[in-house]
């Protein structure tokens, strides 16, 4: 049995690099307000092109959830007198992991009822 896993990304440089500046550039002209929706756009992206072992990652996150979560940020940060500032890296890293999910190809294992 082979413990390695397989993780195959699908992205060519120019791809990715041409979605980030579109994503820079509608959050800027939008003052920053489209920002939530086009950073899901682009993880959605890298997620679509991206297998593990053969199976397709899905990525279930919508730019109003991340919005109102960024929302939840700037209050407790503004409560806190910034101090919370500091918790927003990994409070941002769990929301998109918390949302990333691995479809699994069931044909490959046999059924234990047979």
């Amino acid at each position: 049995m082979n413990d390695r896993q397989k993780t195959v990304c699908a992205i060519g440089a120019f791809g990715l690099f041409f979605r980030f500046l579109l994503v820079v550039l509608v959050a800027i002209l939008s003052g920053g307000i489209l920002f939530p929706w086009m950073e899901v756009w682009l993880v959605k992206y890298i997620c679509d092109k991206t297998t593990v072992d053969g199976c397709k990652i899905n990525y279930t996150a919508t730019g109003t959830e991340l919005f109102v979560e960024l929302l939840v940020i700037i209050l407790l940060s503004i409560v806190t007198l910034g101090i919370f500032v500091f918790w927003v890296p990994s409070r941002i890293l769990k929301f998109h992991i918390s949302r990333v999910h691995i479809e699994k190809d069931m044909s490959n294992y046999k059924n234990i009822a047979e």
